[in-house]
């Protein structure tokens, strides 16, 4: 522990944390885009909760209290994916398909306003790219999930839904 950043010592201290992890609300934590609330995770039980700092009704526990659950770990601030990534996954898929009007049509989609609901608009004319697209996605969550864990000394004891494995 000698010679490390004092939060990088205090955290190898601790060890890694064994949780339940709420999967479905971890994935929504990390593509939940909100301006007005943060997300964390619960290591207590695994739960993912969202706090607007200042209002004292929307979640259990004061701002006080959310500073004491950070800094003994008790609560881990889950930051989003930034839209930027997820643009880049949408781009290399639709890349990845043979030249035609389905790759066409998704670059196109890309490149204008709104890029991610008109990709998905543009999906529902191609339900097998489509289909290919979820299982693509899902491989890039399951990996940005598994990487979140370890990144924070998260050890699930809860089995992750079929689709990361």
């Amino acid at each position: 522990l000698i010679g490390r950043a004092p939060e990088t010592a205090a955290r190898e201290a601790m060890g890694t944390q064994r949780v339940a992890v709420d999967w479905e609300g971890l994935e929504r934590a990390l593509t939940r885009r909100s301006r007005e609330s943060e997300a964390f995770l619960d290591t207590r039980n695994g739960d993912i909760v969202y706090v607007t700092r200042g209002w004292s009704n929307d979640h259990g526990f004061s701002d006080e209290e959310l500073d004491e659950g950070l800094a003994a770990r008790r609560l881990v601030p889950v930051l989003p994916v930034p839209p930027e990534t997820e643009r880049g996954w949408m781009r290399a898929f639709a890349e990845s398909l043979e030249d035609g009007w389905p790759r066409d049509m998704l670059l196109a989609a890309l490149g204008g306003p709104a890029p991610e609901l008109r990709f998905e608009d543009a999906l529902g004319f191609f339900p097998e790219d489509r289909l290919r697209w979820i299982a693509c996605r899902d491989a890039r969550r399951g990996a940005v999930l598994r990487a979140w864990l370890e990144a924070n000394d998260i050890e699930p004891t809860s089995e992750p839904p079929r689709r990361y494995r």
